[in-house]
Order: C-alpha cells, then structure tokens, then sequence
C-alpha cells in the first residue's frame, strides 16, 4: 500500500479552539472512533490524470443512488473535449457541471446539490459525516482528485456535550489506480498541499400524479 503521510487538524471550530488542539484537550473525553463504506469502489478513470480522475470519482459516487453520468460525458462537457488536464482546476466549475436533475426512472427524478470546499474550509466532521452516510467525499490533495472511504478518527466531547473531532488517519482511493489505496496519517506536513474537497447531496424526488377530486 502506497503511503503518503499528511498532518491533519481539520476539526470543527478548529479556529476556536486552536489552543485545545495544540495537545491535551483538556476537561474533553477521547472516544477513538472509525467508519468505513462498505463495499465501496471507484470506477477506474479512462486516463491517469486529475480531469479524468475527478470524472470517474463522480461517476463512482453518484452511481451509488442510481444517479447514471458517464466520466467521457463529464469530461466533454468540463473541459470541451476528452482531454488529460492535472493543472488549474475551478472545483466550483465542475460542481456547476453535475449539479441538477437526473431521471432514474419511471416518475422517479434525483436532484444533485454539489457542494465545494475551497482549501482550508473543509473540517473533519464534514468528512467522517459523508463516510458514515455511505456516500464519500472527493477530497483534492496536490489537485490530485481522491475519494474519502474510510476515516479513523478521535472524538473529544467536552463536560457540556461539546464535540470535537480530529482526523488521525484517512483511506483514499485513487481512480487513476483503483486497486492501490493511499492512506494519510497525521503528521507535520504541509496543509497547503490540500487544494479543497467536493461532495454530493442528493434529494429523491417523485412524480405524484395529480386526479381532480
């Protein structure tokens, strides 16, 4: 397994409570804690780069609710033809790109809301919340587009209910290298490396046919 160690302190308030997260959070409870979707897998990019990698990481992720988008499609449609970009990339662009409705089925319509971390703005509860929801979060390190598919992590809950959450370890799946996860460790590394994250919400909506009473 291919290990790239990354220091973490994405937590929530982490601007807050800075001082708490500088060591022993203390008065705060640790409950170490861990989720994982299960069963989950990308489908593997058609080119080892970040436009088709962020392709095939939505395709992966919406197929989970049914929700069919093809990697060429999304490629065509962001970039103006198939091509192999890893520099530049507007996240809100492409979220703008997925976003609205989809038939899938008969009556049946899934409404895609894209939401985008800039860098620096995603926390680790936004995270370990997709994970535990089954339905992960595409997470850009480097531009490099990876999907969260597990977290460990260290919950703190303080004396009046407060929670706090630290990121120790997360498992990413590369599409441009399904089988070969990469796993992020704390540790003093640069921040600035992570480039912001992308997730799906999805709201199921039905046709209900109207019959005068």
């Amino acid at each position: 397994m291919r290990r790239s160690r990354l220091a973490w302190s994405l937590c929530l308030l982490a601007l807050l409570v800075a001082p708490a997260f500088g060591g022993k959070k203390v008065g705060y409870m640790r409950k170490p804690g861990s989720d994982a979707v299960a069963g989950f897998s990308v489908i593997p990019a058609a080119d080892k780069c970040a436009s088709w990698g962020w392709a095939a990481a939505t395709e992966s992720i919406l197929a989970l609710d049914k929700v069919a988008v093809d990697q060429h499609v999304l490629v065509q449609r962001a970039f103006g033809g198939e091509l192999c970009v890893d520099d530049g990339l507007d996240l809100r662009a492409l979220g703008d790109i997925v976003a609205g409705d989809y038939v899938i089925g008969p009556r049946k319509k899934m409404r895609v809301v894209t939401r985008v971390f800039p860098a620096g703005a995603i926390g680790a509860e936004d995270i370990i919340a997709a994970v535990r929801r089954g339905r992960p979060i595409i997470l850009f390190w480097k531009m490099r587009p990876y999907v969260v598919s597990a977290a460990a992590y260290d919950e703190y809950i303080g004396p009046r209910g407060t929670r706090l959450f630290d990121i120790r370890e997360l498992t990413l799946l590369d599409p441009s290298d399904p089988g070969t996860p990469v796993s992020f460790v704390k540790q003093d590394n640069d921040l600035r490396e992570l480039n912001g994250a992308m997730e799906f919400v999805l709201f199921p909506m039905e046709e209900v046919e109207w019959v005068p009473q």
